[in-house]
């Protein structure tokens, strides 16, 4: 465990987020393009659920508490 506070800066600016965003979401939809694959309206909100019951209930992440250390 590490006793000293560590500063993580990923991103310069707002700007430098959202053209990230923007970029993988560009190549998403090419290689679902390319695929033939269609994705529908339901589709994000079933996929966050999904991704919800595996990370917190499937994978325990419950357990880890608020701040995320877990105790496991």
């Amino acid at each position: 465990m590490l006793d000293e506070h560590i500063d993580h800066y990923s991103f310069g600016n707002y700007t430098e987020l959202v053209t990230k965003m923007n970029t993988y979401s560009d190549l998403t939809s090419d290689a679902l393009l390319i695929e033939n694959r269609r994705a529908g309206s339901l589709t994000p909100l079933l996929h966050g659920l999904w991704m919800f019951m595996t990370t917190y209930v499937i994978r325990l992440g419950f357990l880890d508490g608020f701040d995320g250390s877990s105790s496991r």
